[in-house]
């Protein structure tokens, strides 16, 4: 694409709502609406398919798209909103520490 039909091209699907855009999705022709963010989370299909998980403070995120075999599309743990959050059940549970253990840790700076 010539970069000087940018503008002219960004003002022309500027022009009209998404919904008339959507009408050419099943023409031959390469098109496809970006939904926003608030879009996506409403959308029936994403709704069908559990993807949205909820965060911290009810944040909404997108749980993967697919699964592996013997796996689940939930994650473990939930993205950490502070440092440190997961340190307890991460040396205690899957590293398989002692309380003591953490505690010296914690007590030499090692870990928050």
């Amino acid at each position: 694409m010539d970069p000087e039909l940018i503008p002219e091209v960004e003002a022309l699907f500027a022009s009209r709502p998404a919904d008339e855009w959507r009408l050419l999705e099943n023409a031959e022709c390469c098109l496809s609406v970006v939904s926003t963010p608030e879009e996506v989370v409403r959308d029936p299909q994403i709704e069908a398919l559990s993807l949205i998980l909820s965060g911290p403070g009810g944040a909404a995120r997108l749980a993967p798209p697919v699964t592996l075999r013997g796996t689940s599309a939930r994650p473990a743990l939930h993205a950490p909103s502070r440092v440190g959050e997961h340190t307890d059940e991460v040396l205690l549970r899957h590293l398989g520490l002692t309380a003591d253990q953490v505690r010296s840790l914690r007590s030499r700076g090692a870990v928050f």
